[in-house]
């Protein structure tokens, strides 16, 4: 969801850059255990922020990214600890500060996206997509009902994946 939206964004200003996601397949191992896969992805792997709002690189599209995600979601949702090889990435963490829905241990929830606000600086990505630095937190409402947000949650936590490959 948010890397499309960010490419169709991105293409309407005139930039030829993509980013895109590593599809992931959820295994149910013979224990009943489930385990994440993904393939291997060759080349200079670099991990450019973290769930903790840490800048590891001076690559401008992964910070924009993530405030992108903020914007898009009307602050409910940051995608963080971007990782990968070029625009491939792979790996990443939301923060969410919904009551209703977890995305795991790295979901830091409103305090992870101030502390990535605390670090981040408006790049020309920012920019050429409008994204203000001072909106921050301004959004008070996420989608109109619960079926709206059920369907983003599902577009965002199951898109590319194949669930209970058995093995």
């Amino acid at each position: 969801m948010f890397a499309d939206e960010f490419n169709l964004q991105l293409g309407q200003e005139g930039a030829k850059q993509e980013v895109n996601f590593l599809p992931v397949k959820v295994l149910k191992l013979k224990d009943g255990m489930a385990s994440n896969v993904e393939a291997f992805l060759e080349g200079d792997y670099r991990k450019h922020n973290d769930n903790f709002g840490h800048v590891l690189t001076t690559d401008i599209i992964p910070p924009a990214l993530s405030h992108f995600s903020w914007k898009i979601s009307s602050g409910r949702l940051m995608l963080c600890d971007i990782q990968g090889v070029d625009c491939t990435y792979t790996d990443a963490q939301i923060h969410s500060n919904l009551t209703s829905m977890n995305f795991g241990r790295g979901d830091y929830g409103e305090v992870g996206m101030k502390k990535f606000f605390e670090n981040h600086e408006c790049n020309e990505i920012c920019k050429m997509l409008k994204l203000d630095q001072g909106e921050r937190f301004s959004h008070p409402s996420f989608f109109s009902s619960g079926e709206g947000l059920q369907a983003a949650f599902e577009r965002i936590v199951l898109r590319g994946v194949d669930l209970f490959v058995k093995f």
